[in-house]
């Protein structure tokens, strides 16, 4: 596993054995002496590593700017699977995983900042959709086959859309997805609409967003950062931060390259409230 350790940005790659962290809570003195860790997996535009060895994300950003409003500066940062990232956070080889939408069985073994933003659903599918799908009720009259994040809120988006377990692929990471569906293991990959936005962008004019698409109410998320149970007084410092940020016009500039816009801001909707919905 590569631990990337982060200045001003910038990141140097060593590998090194992972081993449990702290094993109390871990306060904000503490992190302002002596750093965090962030885990994130390689998702393009929200979290990745740039050419020039730069940590690069809305997320990656928009979280290294509120620690840095907490004073803490020193940041290092685990890249992994995204199925990897709530046990590794649980066995303490992480501090903070900068963006996961909040699920109610992720609440009983985890604590979400409040929400960041709302986002939703797209199709990625072959260039010219040759299976006409622009929903997952298609997905379901065809019998075709989705790819998803292992360990991915759209495994449940999925299956609750009637979509059988035989036709649904999880694969670790975008690079697994885009591979599946350019060589026909997969009819459709299903990831946030910036997630395939980029996904498009990188296929060479073999894959597309399927246009329209039906988005059902069920796949409306909330986005937030992740924290162990016990790190409160880390959690409640973050989101007495998060507050004075969410919705101005710096937050807005760093969501840009999402495309959010105002319809993306989480509103009134709290952690606690989301904890409590059903899935």
């Amino acid at each position: 596993m590569s631990l990337i350790s982060i200045r001003n940005g910038l990141i140097a790659f060593a590998v090194v054995a992972l081993v449990a962290g702290h094993a109390k809570a871990l306060t904000l003195d503490e992190a302002r002496e002596s750093g965090v860790r962030i885990g994130f997996q390689n998702e393009p535009p929200y979290a990745y590593v740039g050419d020039n060895g730069k940590i690069m994300g809305t997320d990656n950003v928009l979280v290294m700017s509120i620690l840095e409003k907490m004073g803490i500066t020193k940041v290092d940062a685990v890249v992994m699977d995204f199925a990897s990232l709530i046990p590794g956070l649980q066995a303490n080889r992480l501090d903070i995983i900068p963006s996961v939408f909040i699920l109610p069985k992720r609440c009983a073994l985890v604590s979400f900042s409040n929400p960041i933003w709302r986002g939703g659903t797209a199709f990625a599918v072959l260039a010219g959709n040759p299976k006409n799908l622009h929903s997952f009720d298609d997905v379901v009259k065809a019998g075709a086959t989705v790819g998803v994040m292992s360990g991915a809120i759209e495994n449940d988006y999925a299956k609750k859309a009637g979509i059988p377990d035989d036709k649904i692929m999880p694969l670790a990471d975008a690079a697994a997805l885009l591979e599946a569906l350019k060589s026909g293991r997969v009819d459709a990959v299903i990831l946030t609409p910036d997630s395939v936005k980029a996904m498009a962008e990188r296929s060479d004019g073999t894959v597309e967003r399927a246009d329209p698409f039906e988005n059902p109410p069920f796949a409306n998320a909330y986005a937030a950062s992740v924290f162990r149970k016990e790190d409160n007084e880390l959690r409640e410092a973050f989101n007495a931060e998060l507050k004075n940020v969410v919705g101005t016009p710096e937050f807005m500039e760093m969501l840009k390259p999402n495309g959010y816009t105002e319809d993306n801001l989480p509103g009134d909707m709290t952690a606690e409230a989301r904890c409590a919905m059903p899935e």
